[in-house]
C-alpha cells in the first residue's frame, strides 16, 4: 500500500489518500527525451528540502536521493497548476531532477527540478513573478509517525494526530521513500523555500541536460556583455588556481598525518628499561599526538576547503559554458548585420558590387568604421540605384524606399531616407 500526499499549506490539513495503489514496480517502458520549442521557457526550481514542512511532514535525506529517476522515469512528470491533476492544464514538463547540498536556500539538502514551460499562459506568469512558490504532489511509500514509529503508508493512520504535541514532542510524519508523481505552482506553499531560482530560454530543441547552474540570490535571465564574460573566465582561473592550492595542501597534510602516525607506532612498540627513558617518551608520545591531531583537523580544513572550491568550480563552469554559447550567437548576428548594411551603403553610395564572402572576411570594428565613412559620403550629392531590402536579425522592422535608376539625390530628401533606411542600425553606430 502507499499513501498519496500533496504538499501544499491549507487552511485545514493537506491533501492525503489513503491506500493508494502501489505503484513503484510499475513498468511503461522506456522514457523518449520529448522536444523542446525554442520559443518556449527552462525554469529551475528548489521544489523541496530536507527537514520539517508547515504541515508537519519531514522529508529524509534518503527520500529525496530515492525519488531523483522517478520525476522524469518512464515518462516526464507534469508541472500544473494547483495540483489539479485530473481535469487541470498541463503548463510543463520535469526534463531533469537532482540533489543537492551546495548553497540552497534553505541551508539543507534539496531536489532541484528544471522544468520546460511551452504554454503562453504560464510562460508569462513566471516571467512577471505571479508564479514563483511551488508543492510537489508524491506517492509515499515508507512514511512513519514520529511518535511510535508506525507506517502510516503501510497500515493506515495511527492514534497519534500530526502536529499535536505528546509528552513535549511534536509528532510529524517522516517520510523516508517516495516517488514523484507531479509539480504544482500555488499560492501558499507548505515548504516556505520551495520555489523558483532560474528562469532561461532553451539552448537546443532536444533535451540535452546534463548540468543545472546552482544561482541562489535570486531569479534572473543570463544576459552578460564580453566584458562580464571575461571576468567569469578570470574567476575561473582563480577558482581553478585555488583548487590546485587546496589539493597540494591536502597532500601535505596526508604526508603529515602519515609520519606522525609511524612516529606514534613507533612509541608504541618501544619498550624502555628505565623510568625516566619511559618518561621521555611517554612526553614524546603526547606530542606527536597532539601533533596528530592538529594534523588531522588540519586535513578536515583542507577537505573541506576542496569541497568547495570544486563546487564553486562546477557551477562556474555551467555558467560560463551557457555564456559562451550565447555570446558565440550574438556576435555571429551583429557580424551578419554588419555585413548586409555594408553591403546597401555600398549599393547608396554608387560603388561596386563587393562578394559578401569577401567582406565577412572583415572585423567587425573594420566593418563599423567603414560603414560610418560611407555614412558621411552620403551628405554629399551622389546618384543614387534602386536598393533591395536588408533582411537583418537586429531590426525589427524595415523600409524598403522606391528610388528611379540614375536620379541625382539632391533630388530626395536625404535625412529623411536615411532615417528610415537605418533607423535599425542607428541606434549601433551613433557614438562610434
Amino acid at each position: 500500500m502507499s499513501i498519496m500526499i500533496r504538499e501544499y499549506f491549507g487552511y485545514d490539513k493537506f491533501d492525503v489518500e489513503y491506500n493508494y495503489t502501489d505503484t513503484k514496480n510499475f513498468q511503461e517502458g522506456l522514457a523518449t527525451e520529448d522536444p523542446i520549442s525554442p520559443n518556449s521557457l527552462m525554469v529551475d526550481i528548489e521544489g523541496i528540502h530536507v527537514g520539517a514542512t508547515r504541515n508537519f511532514t519531514r522529508y529524509m535525506e534518503s527520500a529525496l536521493k530515492s525519488s531523483e529517476k522517478s520525476w522524469t522515469r518512464p515518462y516526464e512528470k507534469p508541472l500544473i497548476m494547483h495540483h489539479n491533476e485530473k481535469d487541470g492544464k498541463i503548463i510543463g514538463r520535469i526534463k531533469a531532477v537532482h540533489y543537492t547540498d551546495i548553497k540552497t536556500r534553505s541551508g539543507t539538502g534539496a531536489l532541484v527540478f528544471t522544468a520546460n514551460v511551452p504554454d503562453k499562459d504560464g510562460m508569462e506568469q513566471i516571467e512577471d513573478g505571479r508564479l514563483q512558490t511551488t508543492s510537489i504532489g508524491i506517492i509515499g511509500h515508507d512514511v512513519r509517525c514520529s511518535i511510535c514509529g508506525h507506517n502510516i503508508a503501510e497500515a493506515g493512520p495511527c492514534e497519534h494526530e500530526r502536529g499535536q504535541i505528546y509528552g513535549n514532542e511534536v509528532c510529524y510524519w517522516d517520510i523516508y521513500e517516495m516517488e514523484g508523481k507531479e509539480l504544482s505552482y500555488v499560492i501558499v506553499p507548505s515548504d516556505v523555500y520551495a520555489k523558483n531560482i532560474r528562469i532561461y530560454k532553451p539552448t537546443t530543441q532536444k533535451t540535452q541536460i546534463t548540468e543545472n547552474l546552482q544561482i541562489h540570490k535570486g531569479v534572473s535571465t543570463v544576459n552578460l556583455t564580453e566584458a562580464e564574460v571575461k571576468q567569469l573566465q578570470d574567476d575561473k582561473q582563480s577558482l581553478e588556481t585555488q583548487l590546485q592550492e587546496a589539493q597540494d595542501e591536502l597532500k601535505t597534510t596526508k604526508d603529515e598525518l602519515k609520519a606522525a602516525q609511524e612516529e606514534v607506532q613507533t612509541l608504541k612498540d618501544a619498550k624502555p628499561d628505565e623510568s625516566e627513558v619511559e618518561l621521555k617518551h611517554q612526553e614524546e608520545k603526547q606530542e606527536l599526538e597532539d601533533k596528530l591531531k592538529e594534523a588531522q583537523d588540519s586535513l578536515k580544513a583542507a577537505q573541506d576547503k576542496l569541497k568547495d572550491i570544486e563546487g564553486e568550480l562546477k557551477q562556474e563552469k555551467s555558467l560560463r559554458e551557457s555564456l559562451e554559447s550565447k555570446s558565440i550567437e550574438q556576435n555571429s548576428a551583429t557580424k551578419q548585420a554588419l555585413v548586409e548594411n555594408y553591403s546597401m551603403l555600398r549599393k547608396l553610395a554608387g560603388k561596386p558590387e563587393m562578394a559578401v564572402e569577401k567582406i565577412q572576411e572583415r572585423t567587425q570594428d573594420s566593418l563599423i568604421d567603414a560603414i560610418r565613412d560611407l555614412k558621411e559620403e552620403l551628405g554629399d550629392s551622389i546618384n543614387v540605384a534602386t536598393i533591395k531590402p536588408v533582411t537583418n536579425p537586429t531590426i525589427t522592422e524595415s523600409t524598403e524606399p522606391t528610388v528611379k535608376k540614375d536620379k541625382k539625390a539632391s533630388n530626395i530628401d536625404l535625412e529623411e531616407g536615411l532615417e528610415s533606411l537605418f533607423s535599425g542600425i542607428a541606434g549601433k553606430f551613433s557614438n562610434k
